[in-house]
Order: C-alpha cells, then sequence, then structure tokens
C-alpha cells in the first residue's frame, strides 16, 4: 500500500514536470508553469520525507539506529513495546518513527 502512493505521487510530479516541458517549449514566459514547477518541486520534497519517515526498518537497522542491540528490537516487539510487525518470511519490521513503549506493572 505504501509503495503504490509514493509511486502515484511520484507519478504525478513527473506528470506536472512534462507539463512545464511541454508549456515551455511553447513560451519560456510562463506562470503556469512557473506555478506547476513549483509544485512539482514541492511535491518531491513532500515524497522524500514522506519515504523517509515511513520506511521499515530491520531489528539489526533499527538497533543500529538507536544504539542497542537486534535482540533487544525483538524481545520489545514481541512484548508489545515497540510498534512492529512480521513480514511474511516472520521477521519483524518496524516502522522508522516507531518509539519504544515501557510497560508498567
Amino acid at each position: 500500500m505504501r509503495e503504490s502512493i509514493i509511486a502515484a505521487m511520484k507519478q504525478l510530479a513527473d506528470t506536472w514536470e512534462q507539463d512545464v516541458k511541454n508549456r515551455r517549449a511553447r513560451s519560456r514566459i510562463d506562470a503556469v508553469a512557473d506555478a506547476m514547477e513549483s509544485c512539482a518541486s514541492e511535491l518531491r520534497t513532500e515524497i522524500a520525507r514522506v519515504d523517509e519517515a515511513t520506511r521499515l526498518l530491520t531489528p539489526e537497522q533499527y538497533a543500529k539506529e538507536h544504539a542497542t542491540t537486534a535482540s533487544s528490537v525483538r524481545r520489545w516487539c514481541t512484548r508489545g513495546e515497540l510498534a512492529g510487525e512480521k513480514n511474511g518470511a516472520g521477521d519483524w519490521m518496524i516502522p522508522r518513527t516507531a518509539r519504544r513503549r515501557l510497560q508498567v506493572g
């Protein structure tokens, strides 16, 4: 699902950029082309931000980013202290933005 949304956003930016090229071929001075170019650039920036923020990490990758061990990350996922889900191969995948929730009691 995530990949299809990001692909659709990229396709929209590509379409806008192609429209800008077509308009610029007719006239170098075009306020609409300027606006479309700006919007395409902003969309690409947002795509990169969303892609990075929503990327899923393996326990090893998450552990490296958070100065811990992969076994601790797996244990936290199993206990429900860290948001994660198992992929088709049974391996944990953790959202990059996930933070550990300590269990009280």
